[in-house]
């Protein structure tokens, strides 16, 4: 687990408080991140894409796939429900969020978060079930969100680094746990484990423009060409060479935004040998031209 903690490049909105009275129900979209859900006070109940609704106690955590509408409901019937449009903008844009009618019984820390493994690999990408975690017992948590919070109602000089390193703190906390609770719902976490895999991919996010071929990576792997190929494919669900092209690709749309590199010049940073293959990859990847990626 050290390489994932030590490569984590991670984006987090500002968290909202969301509150909920008995009988409520918030519905949530489904957005282009992960969210996650970390419950201050009382009890609620998920209900996402699976067969049965996931009930959370205080301090419980549920992190939720992108793209996954989902709500959360509190008390034994429910006879009201809100929405993100019943206030003023998404509940994790808003300082808070409330969905009550008398004493909220219910309090949730909600935000949404990227997290990327070398800057090019999404760490949620392939988890397709919403998770709950129980960090009742892990006085640690509680006291990571209590300061993410007070970081975002209070801003001051500094607070921007301060929530990315408490951000830092609570994932590789919370990885600890998927580590322990989840079987293969974040296939990433075991391949940066394996010693074989992490050879190769570890020099692909380092150097993506190099040549690398299915031989050299499985060369690097200390694996034969198809070995290597069925072990990664297990993995994460991708031949050598669409990881190959999706770090490229992906550290492509980095240059683009943080550096002053002409389309050409970050195709062949990233090892595309024509501007036109890099432009059909990047367009199939992110349906936009790397100029109009770039916004101009």
């Amino acid at each position: 687990m050290e390489r994932l903690f030590e490569n984590l490049d991670v984006q987090a909105e500002p968290f909202a408080v969301c509150c909920l009275s008995p009988g409520w129900r918030l519905r949530l979209p489904a957005p282009e991140w992960v969210t996650l859900h970390f419950v201050l006070k009382g009890e609620c109940r998920l209900i996402a894409d699976g067969p049965e609704p996931m009930t959370m106690g205080t301090h419980a955590l549920a992190v939720v796939p992108a793209g996954m509408p989902h709500a959360i409901e509190c008390g034994e019937f429910v006879e009201h429900e809100a929405t993100p449009s019943d206030g003023d903008s998404s509940p994790c844009s808003l300082a808070q969020f409330s969905a009550q009618d008398d004493e909220t019984q219910f309090r949730a820390a909600c935000g949404r978060v990227q997290v990327t493994f070398g800057g090019s690999l999404g760490i949620f990408d392939r988890m397709r079930e919403a998770v709950v975690l129980d960090f009742s017992r892990d006085d640690r948590m509680r006291a990571l969100f209590a300061d993410l919070i007070a970081e975002e109602q209070n801003s001051s000089p500094g607070s921007r680094a301060m929530i990315k390193a408490l951000m830092n703190q609570c994932l590789v906390t919370v990885f600890r746990k998927l580590d322990e609770q989840t079987h293969g719902q974040l296939p990433w976490l075991s391949a940066v484990q394996d010693p074989k895999l992490a050879s190769a991919m570890d020099k692909v996010l380092a150097e993506p423009g190099l040549p690398h071929s299915l031989e050299s990576l499985a060369d690097l792997s200390g694996m034969s060409r198809s070995s290597f190929a069925e072990r990664l494919a297990a993995s994460i669900g991708r031949t050598p060479m669409d990881f190959v092209r999706e770090v490229r690709i992906r550290r492509a749309g980095k240059l683009l935004l943080s550096t002053d590199l002409s389309v050409d010049g970050v195709a062949d940073r990233v090892g595309f040998a024509s501007r036109s293959h890099f432009s059909k990859a990047f367009r199939e990847y992110f349906s936009q031209t790397p100029s109009e990626f770039r916004g101009v």
